[in-house]
């Protein structure tokens, strides 16, 4: 099998880049289980679940358990650069919450609706920043 002097620039570049979102991933999705209550956790609910319980608190809405749930479809065809017509990165991520509260459906939409709008990850990945690549040569 033959390689380009571009797969040799690129493919450490994509392992690195994989490795971050490795982390990442691993950081909000796995770490998004919680389970007596939100906030006795210790710090380690993802984003999503810390601005949940932060949105419940303000709302006073009583949460007795929960669990954040976090999905994704990703073609490791593309990341790992093997086949050209897939594609690189998540096509679709689904996050849900499954809540044990006996707050009414109104407070619950609201909870959701504000959660989903000062989460600084799903904001992120809804509207992407603008992103720069610097190289600098010493």
């Amino acid at each position: 099998m033959r390689y380009s002097s571009r797969f040799w620039l690129y493919a450490p570049l994509a392992a690195f880049a994989l490795l971050i979102l490795g982390i990442m991933v691993h950081w909000w999705f796995a770490a998004a289980a919680f389970e007596k209550r939100l906030a006795a956790i210790k710090g380690r609910e993802a984003a999503p679940g810390i601005t949940l319980k932060a949105v419940a608190t303000a709302l006073e809405i009583p949460l007795k358990a929960g669990v954040v749930k976090a999905e994704g479809d990703l073609d490791f065809r593309g990341t790992l650069g093997v086949a050209k017509d897939a594609p690189v990165g998540f096509r679709e991520i689904r996050l849900s919450f499954d809540l044990d509260t006996d707050a009414p459906q109104d407070k619950i939409d609201s909870l959701i609706k504000l959660t989903e709008r000062y989460c600084v990850i799903f904001q992120t990945l809804n509207k992407p920043p603008k992103l720069t690549l610097n190289v600098a040569r010493s």
